[in-house]
């Protein structure tokens, strides 16, 4: 047995030539004395075999119906394939339109709340205005009315320094 090879590629390959070298007596079965088992068209001498039953071939038409069969099995996957693939599809631009419509119902609530304080913020705030107003504009010399004047700052005067 070469190293590339698997068994599961021989069990294939002596299935496949196990038809075509038949011969009329049969395939026979025999294990041998390290307990292997062997195949073979006539027994191995000094061996007890016993014949192997070889199923019939398939008929024409019913190699026919199995390919009928693989190709309605094939034909409906391909639908399944393509369902999936739409729904999948519709799945994506559904998830993607609700990701905008949330994008823009957050960006239109930001806006909303920028303008309302937009709106609070004017030149007032809790009825104090953020500048100082300014004074009506009078000529030079002119008071306003009910103005009263500062007294004048009296010197105080010098006491003697203590002693």
């Amino acid at each position: 047995m070469r190293q590339g090879l698997k068994p599961s590629w021989l069990l294939y390959g002596l299935m496949l030539t196990l038809p075509l070298s038949a011969s009329p007596q049969g395939v026979y079965k025999w294990i041998d004395d390290q307990g292997n088992v062997h195949y073979g068209d006539e027994p191995a001498p000094g061996q007890t075999a016993e014949p192997v039953a070889l199923p019939r071939p398939p008929s024409n038409t019913e190699v026919e119906s199995a390919r009928r069969r693989e190709e309605k099995i094939r034909q409906q996957a391909n639908e399944l394939a393509d369902q999936r693939i739409r729904l999948e599809t519709e799945r994506i631009k559904l998830a993607e339109q609700q990701q905008q419509a949330l994008e823009e119902e957050e960006r239109e609530s930001r806006l909303r709340a920028l303008e309302e304080a937009a709106a609070r913020r004017s030149n007032w705030s809790y009825g104090i205005p953020w500048y100082r107003p300014r004074p009506p504009h009078r000529p030079p010399g002119q008071r306003p009315p009910g103005h009263r004047p500062k007294p004048p700052v009296r010197p105080q005067a010098l006491k003697p320094a203590p002693r």
